[in-house]
């Protein structure tokens, strides 16, 4: 269901019925779609009361969804911290760095440190243009970006610091 247009932001209904009671959809990651939306109505300037109002819902209700999406944002951010420790290797990735580039550079780093990873040639292309296709316009990588080899062997890709 849409919920109209504001501020050059389609809002849609981020709950489903299942099995008679509203269970709310995870939209990116830690957040469901209506944390996602109170967050970014509440950067493009809005209060709380006026996103209840177009929610249909109470200004108490928003504040604990605006709570909630933060406290999830910092447990993710713990998670990638934690990640980090414990990768085998860190590898940043420079903004212009060309995307075609990013496999060799992992496997090259990969070799160096004595890691195999979980993943054949063609499977670590088709991982990289997935997890960087956020990151990446035209085949250039537009922002600084960390990937992790795990001690597994599996590859995650984060947001360097600072960005």
């Amino acid at each position: 269901m849409v919920y109209g247009s504001l501020l050059g932001l389609h809002l849609y209904s981020c709950c489903s019925k299942k099995r008679g009671s509203l269970v709310e959809r995870k939209a990116k990651g830690f957040l469901t779609e209506r944390q996602l939306l109170v967050l970014k109505l509440r950067r493009k300037g809005m209060s709380h009361e006026s996103i209840a109002k177009i929610l249909n819902t109470t200004r108490e209700n928003i504040v604990i969804l605006e709570k909630r999406a933060f406290r999830n944002i910092r447990l993710a951010k713990e998670t990638l911290e934690y990640a980090a420790a414990i990768a085998g290797e860190t590898i940043h990735i420079s903004k212009g760095t060309r995307i075609v580039d990013v496999p060799g550079i992992i496997l090259g780093r990969a070799d160096e440190a004595g890691l195999k990873l979980s993943m054949s040639m063609p499977a670590l292309i088709t991982e990289v243009s997935n997890r960087m296709r956020a990151v990446a316009r035209r085949g250039i990588v537009q922002q600084d970006v960390d990937v992790l080899i795990l001690p597994d062997g599996n590859i995650s890709i984060v947001k360097a610091e600072g960005f």
